[in-house]
């Protein structure tokens, strides 16, 4: 399997933005499985599963993901900004080239062009 780690750390729109997600990446396959042992709170779960599942339907491809880790903080995690670098941890571990999506336009997270 792959690894993947993406550490969202910044400041945008005058907010603090952070979400820290590791995970494992199988090879493509029939259908995509993502298996959650990080541990942490559903809603953030959720929001890494967002992520992979939409960055996996952009580039068309199936695979198992194991989320291992996932890191935030009280004040500055949201499951958008969970969903953010879950996208960038799966483009880590496929050594994806980038891509305009996601992106910050002030505090929002843009997560594909409307």
């Amino acid at each position: 399997m792959k690894e993947g780690r993406y550490k969202l750390a910044k400041a945008a729109g005058g907010c603090c933005h952070f979400a820290d997600v590791s995970i494992r990446v199988g090879e493509p396959s029939n259908e995509t499985k993502i298996i959650d042992e990080s541990g942490t709170y559903a809603d953030m779960v959720e929001g890494a599963v967002f992520g992979l599942k939409l960055e996996l339907d952009r580039i068309d491809q199936k695979r198992e993901i194991i989320i291992d880790e996932i890191v935030t903080t009280m004040a500055d995690s949201t499951p958008p900004k969970v969903s953010y670098a879950a996208i960038f941890a799966l483009r880590s571990a496929l050594r994806i080239e980038e891509y305009p999506y996601p992106r910050f336009e002030g505090r929002e997270i843009v997560f594909e062009e409307n």
